[in-house]
């Protein structure tokens, strides 16, 4: 997420970024896991890169 936005935001960088945060995603959201604190860590850091890389990419 850092080379693909910090000052001058770098597109294709970006995309691929959001490619791979969407994966992560879905894998969080229909994988069955054990809802912890862990769990729920991850899925906070990975919907704040989607949601910022997903304005990146607009």
């Amino acid at each position: 997420m850092q080379n693909s936005h910090f000052v001058i935001p770098d597109k294709k960088a970006a995309a691929e970024g959001f490619r791979r945060v969407k994966e992560i995603r879905d894998d969080l959201l229909s994988g069955g896991y054990l809802v912890d604190a862990d769990y729920v860590l991850a899925k906070s850091i990975v919907t704040v890169a989607y949601i910022i890389l997903g304005e990146v990419m607009q």
